[in-house]
């Protein structure tokens, strides 16, 4: 049986790529504004006292669901059985190369790596589905 990521899915993890990239390459993840992240401009202008709601408050809709996306990869990076599927979604989303090259370096057959891509996007797909019927749910 193959299974079709949903678009919506597939687009907020592109989007979480390119969240998670800039964070990694020493900026602070989605600027604010257009004048660079807000953790960045408190750190060039050292500026102290922020409480996390303020950050979160300043963060774009994007952001925020990039942080969400981080948040269920790393919860998934807790079970052994699924520490490998949440590597596979970080590699196929915002790692470079085909899905091939990614397979390739990661030591699997492209096939696993589908297979494993398949049963990490499931797992992300269902925990967002819970984060919003949360949301809903509180307001």
């Amino acid at each position: 049986m193959k299974i079709k990521i949903f678009p919506i899915i597939d687009a907020r993890l592109e989007g979480w790529a390119q969240w998670y990239l800039r964070m990694t390459d020493g900026s602070a993840g989605y600027p604010v504004g257009g004048s660079g992240s807000i953790l960045q401009r408190m750190m060039s202008q050292s500026v102290g006292g922020y409480s996390r709601r303020d950050l979160h408050a300043e963060m774009s809709r994007e952001a925020q669901d990039a942080v969400v996306i981080e948040s269920i990869l790393l919860d998934m990076e807790g079970y052994e059985e699924m520490a490998r599927n949440a590597a596979v979604v970080r590699e196929r989303y915002a790692g470079r190369g085909t899905n091939e090259q990614k397979a390739a370096r990661m030591g699997m057959s492209k096939d696993t790596f589908k297979h494993r891509l398949d049963q990490g996007t499931i797992w992300v797909a269902s925990a967002i589905q819970k984060d919003m019927r949360l949301e809903r749910k509180n307001g």
